[in-house]
């Protein structure tokens, strides 16, 4: 993951527990906070490219409540710091994703990249 960072992302430092937020897009709106339903759009990838859940494919924004751990630690942190009608690209070290036991399709000790766009914070 070091190495994707300092080729990719050089200039961005790491969140306290290791996420990286690369933003692309600056949003205007509510942030997320524990307690708040959100809509996203992603598109989730390991750091060699290859995707393994979009849902701009499906056309299907998915929709979950910040602090239920109803998504992996590293989203979550991610997507507090945005800003509704943002884009960023949220770096996900392995131990706040899937960890050492992996979740298929996703293999253990996988990095991995989600691509999200913060539709709304309700």
């Amino acid at each position: 993951m070091e190495d994707f960072i300092s080729q990719n992302y050089p200039d961005v430092k790491p969140q306290e527990n290791g996420v990286y937020i690369v933003t692309l897009k600056q949003g205007k709106g509510k942030n997320p906070q524990i307690g708040k339903r959100v809509k996203i759009h992603y598109l989730a990838r390991f750091i060699n490219g290859e995707i393994f859940s979009n849902t701009y494919k499906s056309n299907n924004p998915f929709v979950f409540t910040i602090g239920k751990q109803e998504v992996i630690e590293g989203l979550e942190t991610g997507l507090m710091k945005m800003k509704e009608g943002g884009k960023s690209l949220i770096i996900i070290p392995s131990k706040l994703a899937y960890g050492e036991e992996g979740h298929k399709p996703v293999p253990p000790n996988s990095t991995i990249i989600f691509e999200t766009e913060l539709l709304s914070v309700e």
